[in-house]
């Protein structure tokens, strides 16, 4: 099986299961400002995205996945444009939409690596946990062809020099999850190939600890400010630019 197609049949499922459960509250009530303007990996976005302007500001959503980061910029942007790779997530986002009176986003079935927009089309691109899913000097060169001139790019994406956590990544990856997929963290090595296509590249090491672990989220601010212990984070925030 294609590694994309066990990406897709994975997400699939997991989406498929949230559109059946009659429970589910399907209101959105979280702000961009609360959200990314506060939560530690998010605010190096909100900063560099920051003014977004609403009345003529268009931005991608590379990698949806369920929208809670397209309903978001919806808030703040005259127009957003999502894709997923899973049909089913794709629906998540326009049942999303739908339930909390959203026009301003436009979701639909997409590939990374081919990126269904003319050129120079978005101020600004947005994704979150999905390079690593693909080849960099795949996706890099689309995303770069999408952004217009002086355009900037945020990605929210896991870091790979930590062993812990790497170990901790191969035993989920090949052992606890059924579909395999792909799995690659980014590395500092990585930066190289960013330059490439992209005037500005910052790697912003953001956290050590997982969301899930909150009394453990108060370490890693002094733990960052430690420059030889930052390689070994879990996440980084990567800026691009394009240039003029």
């Amino acid at each position: 099986m294609d590694i994309y197609d066990s990406e897709r049949i994975k997400w699939d499922k997991k989406a498929g299961r949230l559109l059946n459960d009659p429970e589910f509250d399907w209101q959105h009530r979280s702000t961009y400002d609360g959200m990314f303007g506060t939560d530690r990996v998010l605010r190096p976005v909100y900063d560099f995205f920051h003014p977004l302007d609403p009345h003529d500001t268009t931005l991608l959503d590379y990698g949806c996945g369920g929208g809670w980061s397209t309903l978001l910029f919806a808030q703040k942007v005259r127009r957003v444009e999502a894709f997923d790779i899973s049909e089913n997530r794709v629906k998540v986002v326009q049942r999303r939409m739908e339930a909390n009176g959203i026009t301003n986003i436009n979701a639909r079935v997409g590939n990374g690596e081919a990126l269904d927009y003319a050129d120079n089309t978005f101020d600004y691109v947005f994704g979150n946990a999905i390079l690593h899913h693909i080849p960099l000097d795949r996706c890099l060169p689309e995303i770069r062809r999408v952004l217009k001139p002086g355009g900037r790019a945020a990605f929210c994406e896991p870091l790979g020099h930590n062993p812990f956590i790497n170990l901790y990544r191969y035993l989920k990856h090949h052992f606890w999850e059924e579909h395999l997929g792909t799995d690659k963290p980014l590395t500092y090595g990585d930066q190289e190939t960013f330059q490439r296509y992209f005037s500005r590249v910052s790697f912003i090491e953001t956290c050590f600890f997982s969301k899930r672990l909150p009394a453990l989220g108060a370490l890693d601010a002094p733990l960052l400010k430690l420059k030889p212990l930052r390689r070994f984070a879990s996440y980084i925030t990567v800026l691009l630019e394009k240039e003029n």
